[in-house]
């Protein structure tokens, strides 16, 4: 065996020692080996191609061999770049470092993506981002939507046609409820269309007949040689409650009334007047309707008999099969008369029913408000005139019991007040709305009702109060759990197309769509199947020089759908 001196045993192992670190730390490379390249923005160039740029990094002063643009259409083969046939070649940057750009082909129903590359002897570097382009960079949605009950007015700009020279056939928007990247065509699909364009404006369209309660997808659009393209981005917007025209009532008709039956599937109208101007008794007719669900047509129901009394503002209810008519106005020779003329009518035989008159201790009234809650009927406030035409305003509350055919005073509510609206719960009702002359209320309260075969009176709690403006001759109904308010009159002669909604869980009312028959008093409206039905009434007509303001009468009916979110 050989032996080694120690200074020999050394100075191998530095030498090792200076092999194996010199390797990790720094190694032996030509740095001109390594260079970067990024995928910048594009810009359009005509409708056929655009232009995309790319940038050499890091390469110092060597030019590259060569560099350009990958492209697809198809974002899942541009993650291989190395596959794709589609390439595009460019002057590499002259001092190395620098930008290129080069022009790509654009794809009119497609977004195209595109990758920078460069190349240095055996090295080809692609950049980690991909891109995008589409011909919707000229075209785009822009703005907020605006829902107006079931249609929607949509918004667009155009970019860059003026100072391209492009010239369009046709523009507008796409939209869906059901695809959601829509196009021209498609199943599901609906377009407006506005014509041929050339310069760079914000432009609007309309889309009609949409679905209440329902989600639509939009995309706005431009079409040159029958080709269309779309903005890269599609947006959503919401269509929610709203209204629908149904079958007019049979005449024109203000301040009649309605009662509903759910059990019975169909609403009873009529008692109303047919003139635009205030009604005499000789102006008023017994006709009354029924309405029929399948076909949302209305159909005659037999006369009242001669001993019913003509009569506008009656209060109404149905109780089983059985409609109740009762209270109400009529005017001759200058005043305003009462009647109670209480009635029933069978809605299996149609055969009318003269009913006993009221305890003497209950005043005639009119305007006044009426409910059906556990079978029983329930009639209160309302507006007293006397033979000398004094008014009182009355706050009282009366039972019915259709088995007995008696009535008893119940609790009083708060406030006296005429033309009030009610909507009718499970378990309670909730009452409100209405004047005493001059001075118009928003407050409302909850009638919880006493337990059949109880003496007590029943309770009155204070809700939340409406916080539109107070009204009269307004129309009030319920859906589902929740109330409805609106229309009507307020004391400077304004008239209200507006619709609230009350909550009786939360206790807080929200605006929904307005009412799309226009402003209006003196409406009939009811609860049926889900949904509500409003129509009839007054509506102020002003002349163009507002020197003339009249009221038309109105026959139109309209059913509610409310929201569901």
């Amino acid at each position: 065996m050989s032996s080694r001196t120690p200074d020999s045993i050394l100075l191998g192992w530095l030498l090792v020692s200076g092999i194996l670190f010199g390797g990790c730390l720094k190694p032996s490379v030509d740095p001109l080996d390594f260079f970067n390249v990024q995928t910048g923005d594009a810009s359009i160039i005509t409708l056929d191609t655009f232009s995309a740029r790319g940038t050499i990094a890091e390469a110092g002063l060597s030019v590259l061999d060569s560099c350009g643009f990958v492209w697809s259409t198809d974002l899942a083969a541009i993650g291989n770049p190395e596959m794709l046939q589609s390439v595009v070649y460019c002057s590499p940057p002259p001092q190395g470092n620098g930008d290129f750009s080069g022009a790509l082909p654009t794809a009119p129903d497609a977004t195209v993506y595109y990758r920078a590359f460069g190349r240095l002897g055996d090295r080809k570097v692609f950049s980690e981002t991909v891109r995008s382009f589409s011909l919707g960079a000229i075209v785009s949605l822009v703005g907020t939507v605006v829902v107006e009950n079931n249609e929607a007015l949509l918004f667009g700009q155009m970019t860059g046609l003026e100072q391209y020279g492009i010239n369009l056939d046709f523009h507008g928007h796409v939209y869906s409820a059901t695809m959601a990247l829509p196009e021209i065509g498609a199943p599901g699909c609906d377009t407006t269309q506005l014509g041929a364009i050339n310069n760079d404006v914000i432009f609007s369209s309309r889309a009609t007949e949409l679905d209440l309660n329902t989600t639509y997808y939009v995309r706005a659009y431009a079409i040159k040689n029958q080709k269309p393209f779309y903005s890269s981005r599609a947006d959503t917007f919401r269509v929610r409650d709203g209204w629908v025209r149904v079958n007019n009532f049979p005449v024109g008709y203000h301040n009649g009334t309605c009662a509903s039956s759910e059990a019975l599937q169909t609403a009873f109208a009529g008692f109303g007047c047919g003139i635009e101007s205030d009604c005499l008794k000789a102006d008023l007719k017994k006709d009354n309707w029924r309405f029929d669900l399948a076909s949302e047509s209305w159909q005659p129901n037999s006369d009242p008999p001669v001993s019913f009394i003509p009569r506008l503002r009656v209060d109404a209810a149905v109780i089983g099969n059985q409609l109740y008519v009762l209270d109400g106005e009529f005017s001759e020779s200058g005043s305003t008369f009462l009647t109670f003329n209480f009635f029933s009518f069978d809605l299996s035989n149609q055969i009318w029913k003269k009913l006993p008159a009221p305890p003497g201790t209950m005043p005639l009234r009119t305007r006044a408000v009426s409910f059906v809650l556990q079978d029983r009927l329930y009639v209160g406030t309302g507006l007293n005139v006397d033979g000398n035409q004094q008014e009182t305003w009355l706050s009282d509350f009366w039972e019915y019991n259709p088995v007995i055919e008696q009535w008893r005073q119940v609790a009083s509510m708060p406030q006296a007040r005429e033309d009030a609206e009610v909507f009718v719960f499970d378990q309670f009702a909730v009452v409100g709305g209405g004047s005493t002359g001059v001075k118009y209320l928003n407050d409302f309260y909850k009638f919880i009702p006493p337990a059949p075969g109880s003496s007590e009176p029943g309770v009155w709690e204070q809700v939340a109060s409406f916080p539109g403006p107070a009204r009269i001759l307004a129309t009030g109904l319920s859906i589902d759990g929740v109330g409805y308010y609106g229309t009507g009159v307020d004391y400077g002669e304004y008239y209200f197309d507006d619709w609230w909604a009350y909550d009786p869980i939360t206790n807080t009312w929200s605006a929904r769509t307005p009412f799309q028959g226009g402003k209006r008093v003196g409406t009939m409206g009811y609860a049926l199947n889900g949904k509500g039905y409003l129509g009839t009434g007054l509506k102020r007509v002003v002349e163009p020089n507002g020197n003339n303001v009249t009221n038309e009468l109105q026959n139109d009916f309209w059913k509610y759908i409310p929201r569901k979110d």
